[in-house]
């Protein structure tokens, strides 16, 4: 049974010693990049004006999207055996069992970037669709310009965006990553890399560099995409200085969203050419349903990929010095073979299966090893990320007063256990973040409908919930593993997004995460001073939250007006989805003078 954390005043001073002291090493920190870049910060306050040492530990980050909950480690359902390489970092590493992702892809993305509540950015409802005038707003400090600036980084990034790419300014190498390969917007085809938008067929792959950005069109274009991004990765390992820097990557696949099949080859996804016989035909035996069989396949060829990752980086030697973290964007989406174990709800919903999903770290010679296979039971956002990684890194940045994270640094939590594996509170009560605001669906442009008394939301604290939502569709109730259909892709379910959930009754709820982890008791209207009298207190405490919290959500400026613009534009660039209005930076459209790694 693996180990649960305990809290330790100490943690935070063993760590920062262990790092500073096991990887010192002597070196000129003069990088290629400028380390003593001027600030332009629209959100950020410089403590100081050198860099981390590059003795810093080289951070990968594993992004995957609309992976379910428990479909790594743990039980995994159908799914046990399909990943024994990221099963392995997980026995070895920080498995987070009480982490939370948003709802979907983009509010997801711009938690992660920003450390800060989708509520706080704009970003609290719908998606960056591939041609509307909508992005992450320009006045947010993100975390791959704060590695960079700040902590002497290189910043690569390789898979998927998706924070908006109408101009230039919003691309990722205006945004504080060095180099970037992949695609802009939400879905594509594995193979093709084609999107279908505006009643045509657009190729989405680009790469960038802080100059330039260009369509990628490179003799591997149509290489299932899991392995393109994992063999960009691998060169990008292999390809470096680590003398002069350490280095950011930014693994955000498109794994294990669908769709699955292609639209020329491949129209019936992944087959025996990607996936050995036995492991095909056990998958097919044990896993009903045709989109479900895909997903597994798709995320069995994910582990395969990080295991490639991880033995690049020993092959350079730098696997001692590496932290690798894995994670899912959001929860899985039914109608596209993702499920959610035992939790109510999917991709889309205020329910725990829309954002409880899996997570890990893992540096067995970074973290202290009374951190190797244990449980971190403490609640964790994935704004989260931000502050603790600049805690565990020892950056020295602090974000504006107009721009605090809503994020917490849990660097000095990551610490002992007692011999027995006891945890001294349940759940984390003692944790850093003892509360979450999932989301507020509120301030927004386009949706005039939810004012503060009808507005959907979810709060919770430690151990109770309280979420206000449409109840009585088939997004918010529980998968039923036992009457799965043969063929799910006969689900007629539309897709998963918050807008899609928006039907049937609105209902406020209150439920006890502890006892009822899968929200199947509604204690709203039953409890009491007397009665209960825990949840009351805990009901009147989070109405409160909500109440004092509605005057600080931000406008969300969406709008779902299609912007013919974009078409024209794509279609005199031999159909590739770019920036189709200019920018005010100096990155600009240009023919390639330089290959991505």
């Amino acid at each position: 049974m693996r180990s649960m954390l305990l809290q330790s005043s100490a943690a935070l001073a063993f760590l920062v010693a262990f790092l500073f002291v096991y990887h010192k090493i002597t070196t000129d920190t003069t990088t290629q990049f400028a380390t003593s870049r001027s600030s332009s910060s629209k959100s950020s306050t410089k403590t100081s004006s050198s860099p981390a040492s590059t003795s810093n530990p080289n951070v990968v980050f594993v992004y995957v999207d609309d992976m379910g909950y428990d479909s790594i480690g743990g039980s995994q359902y159908d799914l046990h055996g399909l990943t024994p390489f990221i099963n392995s970092l997980i026995d070895d590493g920080l498995f987070f069992t009480n982490y939370y992702a948003q709802e979907e892809c983009t509010p997801s993305r711009a938690a992660l970037m920003t450390g800060r509540y989708p509520i706080s950015t704009g970003t609290q409802y719908y998606l960056v669709e591939p041609s509307v005038k909508w992005a992450l707003g320009l006045n947010e400090t993100l975390l791959p310009e704060i590695l960079r600036d700040y902590g002497g980084y290189a910043t690569y990034g390789i898979g998927k965006w998706h924070l908006g790419h109408y101009t230039p300014d919003y691309l990722p190498t205006a945004r504080g990553f060095d180099q970037f390969f992949g695609y802009l917007t939400g879905e594509i085809h594995y193979w093709s890399k084609l999107l279908y938008s505006g009643g045509s067929y657009y190729h989405d792959m680009v790469y960038m560099n802080d100059t330039c950005y260009y369509p990628y069109e490179g003799t591997d274009d149509t290489k299932y995409s899991t392995y393109l991004y994992g063999s960009k990765a691998v060169g990008v390992i292999e390809s470096h200085d680590f003398d002069q820097q350490p280095l950011f990557l930014y693994l955000p696949f498109q794994a294990v969203h669908d769709p699955f099949g292609d639209v020329y080859e491949y129209t019936d996804g992944l087959n025996t050419s990607y996936i050995d016989v036995a492991t095909y035909d056990e998958i097919l035996e044990r896993i009903p349903g045709t989109t479900r069989q895909q997903y597994a396949f798709s995320l069995h060829l994910l582990d395969r990929t990080v295991k490639s990752i991880y033995q690049t980086l020993t092959k350079v030697g730098q696997l001692d010095n590496t932290l690798i973290i894995l994670a899912s964007d959001n929860g899985g989406c039914y109608d596209a073979g993702g499920r959610n174990g035992d939790l109510r709800g999917c991709k889309g919903t205020l329910f725990e299966g829309g954002f409880k999903v899996d997570a890990l770290m893992y540096g067995p010679s970074i973290l202290p090893s009374y951190t190797q296979g244990v449980n971190y039971t403490n609640l964790f956002h994935v704004s989260d990320w931000l502050p603790t990684l600049v805690g565990l890194l020892g950056i020295d940045y602090t974000p504006s007063e107009d721009f605090a994270w809503d994020g917490i640094d849990h660097s000095s939590y990551i610490q002992e256990w007692n011999q027995n594996g006891v945890y001294s509170a349940a759940y984390g009560a003692d944790g850093p973040r003892q509360s979450l605001i999932y989301n507020i669906y509120y301030n927004i442009d386009t949706v005039t409908d939810y004012n503060a008394t009808s507005a959907p939301f979810a709060i919770r604290d430690i151990r109770y919930k309280l979420v206000r939502t449409h109840v009585g569709n088939d997004y918010t109730t529980w998968y039923d593993f036992s009457s799965a259909l043969s063929e799910d892709d006969d689900i007629s379910r539309g897709s998963c997004t918050e807008s899609a959930s928006a039907s049937g009754t609105l209902t406020t709820m209150l439920f006890d995460l502890w006892d009822d982890p899968n929200e199947t008791t509604n204690l709203y209207s039953v409890v009491n001073a007397t009665y209960k009298a825990s949840a009351y207190a805990a009901k009147n405490s989070l109405e409160a939250i909500y109440d004092a919290t509605l005057s600080s959500v931000a406008e969300n400026t969406y709008s779902n007006t299609i912007d013919a613009a974009a078409v024209k534009y794509w279609d005199r660039h031999s159909a590739y989805i770019l920036p189709w209005n200019s920018g005010t930076g100096s990155l600009s459209l240009c023919t390639p003078t330089t290959s991505f790694a």
